[in-house]
């Protein structure tokens, strides 16, 4: 597979743990696979490593932590998309796809269902129903999207995603190549 390149804003570090904590207790409930808590704000970027890395820093500082409301828990039939928590559009999360879309001159439907993800699986409709109904339900109040990430996948496993830049938004120093084991 070749390697692609995304996007995620990440939540603040207390929600980031909580997330966290509920993906890894599933993943191994279930052995599935663990991956860090995000939101992809833009997925499969076009163009080279170093152009990506110039553009995140360049959308990071022109972005600044705002909250993320979830709508509550939800579950689709994609793999990516079993078990998740609905995010709610809003204001300042659509500007920042906008923008993102913009800088990274990536056109097409806009289409953006944005979504913090909890599980990656294939499951019954029931067993998802069942996982959804024992989560928390401290998973759905509001948190902070504090960073921005650039992940480079060299497969859709999650232990082969690699964080190669992230940054507090609104900052302009950067902390690059940090393995997402």
């Amino acid at each position: 597979m070749n390697v692609r390149y995304h996007l995620w804003l990440k939540p603040s570090r207390g929600a980031s743990g909580q997330f966290g904590d509920v993906i890894q207790q599933l993943a191994l409930e279930l052995d599935a696979p663990i991956f860090e808590p995000h939101i992809t704000l833009l997925g499969h970027l076009n163009g080279s490593e170093p152009e990506h890395v110039a553009k995140s820093k360049e959308l990071a500082r022109h972005l600044r932590p705002f909250p993320i409301i979830v709508s509550g828990p939800g579950f689709g039939e994609d793999y990516f998309h079993c078990v998740f928590l609905v995010v709610h559009m809003t204001l300042p999360l659509f500007d920042a796809h906008a923008l993102a879309r913009r800088i990274f001159r990536q056109e097409g439907d806009g289409r953006f269902l944005p979504h913090l993800s909890l599980l990656y699986g294939q499951y019954s409709e029931n067993r998802k129903k069942d996982i959804i109904a024992k989560l928390p339900a401290s998973l759905s109040l509001p948190f902070e999207a504090t960073h921005l990430s650039l992940i480079r996948s060299h497969s859709e496993d999650p232990k082969d995603w690699e964080e190669m830049w992230t940054d507090m938004m609104g900052n302009d120093r950067s902390n690059e190549r940090s393995s997402l084991g």
